[in-house]
């Protein structure tokens, strides 16, 4: 969520390409910010700044539609919508499930 956070907040993004960032920032690397491949060479943070530098001096980075997109992704609404699909899948709703009751022991 950090990287959700920093692009909702309009900040440019260095990442990795590694599952979660990699699956947020999907077809805005160079908009949000820069994906980077892991490795514990740190040439590759260098470079990876040194291109998101450029990004920034050439004015490239789009954060407006950034976030955008990642609110359409993961705003209150999108994880709303998909929740309530999950539970009309399952034909449980929120609540609807059985009573639990606490027996004393």
């Amino acid at each position: 969520m950090t990287t959700v956070e920093a692009v909702a907040a309009g900040m440019p993004v260095l990442v990795t390409r590694c599952g979660g960032p990699e699956e947020t920032l999907a077809g805005l690397d160079g908009v949000a910010g820069r994906l980077i491949e892991v490795s514990a060479d740190p040439a590759v943070i260098v470079e990876g700044y040194r291109q998101l530098a450029d990004l920034l001096e050439r004015g490239e980075l789009d954060p407006g539609y950034a976030r955008e997109t990642l609110l359409g992704r993961f705003g209150a609404a999108a994880v709303a919508d998909r929740l309530m699909d999950v539970y009309a899948g399952s034909g449980t709703a929120p609540g609807a499930g059985p009573t639990m009751t606490r027996e004393r022991v």
